[in-house]
């Protein structure tokens, strides 16, 4: 009986040069992501691994890279009218960056929530008539009616 293997990979092509990059599992087998260039000869000309813990460090530094590039490249442009679109890209990066920091907040307070031991959890004083999503309709509170 023959034995079949799933892969999974995604091709970003330079349609200039038709030289493209790979990044898929690794070749070894390891379960690991690999990042392959492949030129348009065909021939593998660099690759690097990353285990599984460090990808989403790699998506966050090549973030983070593309932005500082955006920024360099758009630091002290000019459009005619002598408009400046560097304070509209800056001020979207302090958006976005502050946007970041919500999201980190939100997801450390949920991972808080989710280490506190129940009875905690249900003695913790929360008002729910500011979360109307968040009524159960269940039987009133006993000692200040609310539901």
């Amino acid at each position: 009986m023959s034995s079949h293997t799933l892969e999974m990979k995604f091709e970003i092509w330079n349609d200039d040069h038709g030289a493209r990059v790979e990044i898929g599992e690794d070749r070894d087998g390891l379960g690991m992501m690999e990042i392959r260039q492949i030129e348009s000869d065909g021939k593998t000309y660099g690759r690097i691994t990353f285990d599984e813990k460090a990808i989403p460090l790699a998506i966050e530094a090549m973030q983070k890279f593309h932005a500082f590039l955006q920024e360099r490249e758009h630091k002290g442009a000019k459009v005619p009218g002598n408009r400046s679109l560097g304070l509209e890209y800056e001020e979207e990066v302090r958006k976005m960056r502050r946007e970041d920091i919500q999201t980190t907040i939100r997801e450390k307070e949920l991972a808080s929530l989710k280490q506190m031991p129940l009875n905690e959890l249900r003695t913790t004083a929360v008002s729910f008539s500011d979360y109307p999503e968040m009524r159960t309709g269940g039987p009133k509170c006993t000692t200040c009616s609310r539901p």
